[in-house]
C-alpha cells in the first residue's frame, strides 16, 4: 500500500514538472487612472448686445390735427372739403368773428369809461384836497394873527386830515391803473384771437377728415377742426398689445422686403388717445419714419425693438456670468489649465450676451456653465 503511493506522487512530480517547464509569464492589470473632469469655456469676443423684439405692423400716412390753438369761440366756417389737395399757407377754416369783434368794442368800451370815472374821481379828490389845504392855511393864519394857541391846534388837525387824503388818492390811483391795466390785457388777448380766428395749413397735403361742426357751435380750445396727411411723414402702426413701454427703446428699426428703415416711437395726442378711445378697443402704437427714403404706404413692417444696444461690445456669453449679492458680478478666467476669480464691471445684459467694461480681454477663455 506504501509503494503504490510513493509511485503516484512521484507520478504527479513527474507532471507538474513538465508543466512548469511550459508557462508563459504574463503581465499584471494596467491601474484604473480617473480621467480629468471636462470644463466647458468660451473665449471672450468683441461683437454686438442686443435685447430686441420683434413686431408686424403696417405703414400709414402721417394726419396731423389741425385747431385754433387756445381760442375757443363759436365757429364760423369750413373752405375745404375731405380729400382736397392743399397748399401751405391755404385758408381751411374760420370761427365766427361777429362775437369777438363785439367783445372788443365792448372791452374798448369799458376801457374809456373806466378813464373817465378815474378822472372824474382824482379831479374830484384833488379838489377836496385844495379845500383842505385853503382851510388849513386860513386856520393857521388866523390863529397867528390872534396868537391863539387852541385855534392853532385845531389847525394842525387839518393839516393830518390833509395828508389822509393825499394817500387816500394816492391808493385809490394805484387800484385805478390795476384795473386799467388788467382791463387793457384783456383787450389784447381779444385782440390776438381775432387775428387767430383763421386756420390756414402749415404745410402741402391732403384733407382726410373734417369733424361734424355747424356753424355757430362752440369751438373747444385746442379742439381738432381739420385733419391733413402729408406723404413727407410716413408712420409705422401696431396695434398688438405684446408690445410695453415703447418709450424706453434704444433703437427701432423696420424692416420691408430687405430693406431696413429707422424708426422712432411718437407717442399719441390727446385728440388722438380720445379718438381711439371711443372707437377701438386698443390703442395703436406708432413709429414714425425720420430718414430718407421712407418707406411705401401700406406695406407690412418687420419691426424690431431694441431695448437694449451696443453695437461694439466686449461681451461673453451670459452663462459665463455669476453674481453675488452684495459683490457684483465675476467670472472665471481659464489659465494654465486652473481657473481664477475674475472680478468684473458688467453693462449691457440679455439672455445670450454680457457686456464685459472691465475685469476681461478680448481672447480671455472663460468657464461657462452647461
Amino acid at each position: 500500500m506504501n509503494k503504490i503511493r510513493i509511485l503516484l506522487g512521484f507520478v504527479m512530480l513527474l507532471a507538474l514538472s513538465a508543466c512548469a517547464g511550459d508557462t508563459v509569464a504574463s503581465n499584471p492589470p494596467e491601474l484604473l487612472v480617473p480621467i480629468s473632469a471636462r470644463v466647458d469655456t468660451a473665449v471672450v469676443t468683441r461683437g454686438p448686445v442686443a435685447s430686441v423684439s420683434r413686431h408686424v405692423g403696417i405703414t400709414r400716412t402721417r394726419s396731423e390735427s389741425l385747431s385754433f390753438g387756445s381760442v375757443a369761440n363759436r365757429f364760423g366756417s369750413f373752405y375745404v372739403h375731405i380729400g382736397d389737395y392743399v397748399t401751405e399757407g391755404q385758408l381751411l377754416a374760420r370761427l365766427d368773428t361777429e362775437s369777438i369783434e363785439n367783445d372788443i368794442a365792448e372791452q374798448v368800451a369799458n376801457i374809456a369809461r373806466m378813464r373817465q370815472e378815474n378822472a372824474l374821481y382824482v379831479q374830484g379828490r384833488i379838489l377836496e384836497i385844495d379845500r383842505l389845504a385853503y382851510e388849513y392855511a386860513t386856520m393857521t393864519r388866523t390863529a397867528a394873527e390872534n396868537l391863539d394857541e387852541n385855534a392853532m391846534a385845531t389847525a394842525h388837525t387839518r393839516r393830518f386830515d390833509i395828508m389822509r387824503a393825499e394817500l387816500s388818492l394816492e391808493l385809490a390811483q394805484e387800484r385805478q391803473a390795476l384795473s386799467l391795466s388788467h382791463a387793457e390785457e384783456r383787450l389784447t388777448e381779444l385782440r390776438a384771437a381775432l387775428t387767430m380766428t383763421e386756420l390756414r395749413t402749415p404745410y402741402n397735403g391732403v384733407v382726410t377728415y373734417l369733424p361734424n361742426i355747424e356753424t355757430r357751435q362752440w369751438v373747444r380750445s385746442f379742439a381738432p377742426v381739420v385733419y391733413i396727411a402729408t406723404d413727407n411723414h410716413v408712420f409705422v402702426e401696431y396695434m398688438g398689445s405684446a408690445l410695453q413701454h415703447p418709450g424706453r427703446a434704444v433703437r427701432i428699426i423696420g424692416h420691408i422686403n430687405g430693406e431696413i428703415y429707422n424708426l422712432a416711437h411718437r407717442p399719441l395726442t390727446t385728440a388722438e388717445q380720445l379718438y381711439y378711445q371711443s372707437r377701438a378697443s386698443t390703442m395703436p402704437i406708432r413709429f414714425e419714419a425720420y430718414d430718407s427714403p421712407l418707406p411705401p404706404l401700406g406695406a407690412y413692417v418687420s419691426i424690431d425693438v431694441y431695448t437694449q444696444w451696443v453695437p461694439d461690445a466686449l461681451r461673453i456669453p451670459s452663462n459665463a456670468l455669476f453674481h453675488v449679492p452684495g459683490q457684483g458680478f465675476h467670472a472665471y478666467r481659464m489659465e494654465n489649465g486652473q481657473l481664477n476669480l475674475a472680478v468684473l464691471e458688467v453693462g449691457a445684459r440679455t439672455e445670450t450676451f454680457a457686456e464685459i467694461i472691465s475685469g476681461l480681454y478680448e481672447g480671455d477663455e472663460v468657464f461657462v456653465r452647461p
